[in-house]
């Protein structure tokens, strides 16, 4: 997701955008040999007489600062200028403690500056005499006196403000674009992702209830499903319950078994001589189906019934 930009970094690259611009103008003159010349020519507001008396040379600095006499300069040297340009070019610098002020022009021509300070000096000094008449002259011409100086340093670091401002001015629209863009999209894509998150609801919704109904209609279908297997439950016990009920009838009671006697062999039994003669002839009887391998014994020898083996009597 793009982020916003922040103001701190448009102030940041204008920093150094000014820096960058500075740079380039101050080499750039140096390398291109710019020059410029200052004049500076001095006029006293008062008369020799009168110099003891109470400075008046702020006062007079602020009437000769006249549209009328910049036109007027510019006109007697035919320089074909606006007033802006005299007035960035022009300087008036009342001196303290004295009468006298300094006119000064800067400018690329040696000539030309000398030129406009002579010529605005005298002006001047007309002006003061016809109004105030204190007798003011001019007490320093700049001719021939003309100085080179260095301003490139200056120009650089008004131009690289220059740069920084117009580069922050730039960078801040910039910004403001970027981020009134970026805010407008994010609206857009919340709205989107708002309707799309309204429509899975509404899906998730529809699904529910679908599910829902099949729920009910499976747990109803159950229901009835139970229901019937009951009822089947129901009629099958009622039928086994008759059926029982019919063979129960039908199926007679039986009777009650005699537990027998159980003989006790413990006890000794007494033979009788009877029964040893119906054993002997039972023997005999049989001496026509059955051979005796041993032809031993003709008569058997009963002398009772054997005593009930116990386990353990006859362990050793």
């Amino acid at each position: 997701m793009e982020n916003k930009k922040s103001k701190f970094t448009a102030v940041l690259s204008s920093i150094i955008a000014g820096i960058i611009v500075a740079m380039v103008v101050y080499f750039g003159l140096n390398f291109a040999g710019f020059k410029e010349y200052r004049a500076s020519a001095k006029i006293v507001t008062t008369s020799v007489e009168n110099l003891n008396e109470e400075n008046p040379a702020e006062g007079f600095a602020d009437v000769l600062n006249s549209k009328a006499i910049k036109e007027r300069t510019l006109e007697n040297l035919k320089i074909d200028w606006p007033l802006s340009k005299l007035d960035n070019k022009l300087g008036l610098k009342p001196i303290e403690t004295s009468p006298i002020i300094e006119i000064s022009v800067t400018d690329t021509n040696k000539l030309r500056a000398e030129d406009l300070a002579d010529e605005y000096a005298e002006l001047s000094v007309t002006v003061i005499n016809n109004i105030y008449n204190t007798g003011a002259n001019v007490m320093e011409y700049s001719y021939q006196n003309a100085a080179a100086i260095d301003n490139t340093l200056n120009y650089a670091t008004y131009a690289g403000l220059a740069g920084f401002l117009i580069y922050l001015i730039i960078s801040l629209v910039g910004v403001a674009r970027h981020n009134h863009k970026l805010d407008k999209k994010n609206k857009k894509d919340y709205k989107k992702e708002e309707i799309k998150a309204s429509e899975q609801v509404k899906k998730n919704k529809e699904a529910i209830e679908k599910e829902e109904d099949n729920f009910d209609n499976d747990y109803e279908e159950d229901i009835d499903y139970d229901i019937d297997n009951i009822e089947n439950l129901e009629d099958e016990e009622e039928m086994a319950s008759n059926n029982f009920e019919d063979s129960k009838e039908e199926t007679r009671p039986l009777e009650s078994v005699k537990e027998e006697e159980v003989e006790d062999l413990s006890a000794t039994k007494k033979i009788d001589t009877n029964d040893i003669a119906m054993a002997e002839n039972s023997i005999k009887s049989d001496k026509n189906d059955t051979t005796i391998a041993d032809g031993k014994a003709n008569k058997l020898e009963i002398l009772g019934k054997l005593p009930k083996y116990q386990r353990g009597a006859l362990d050793v």
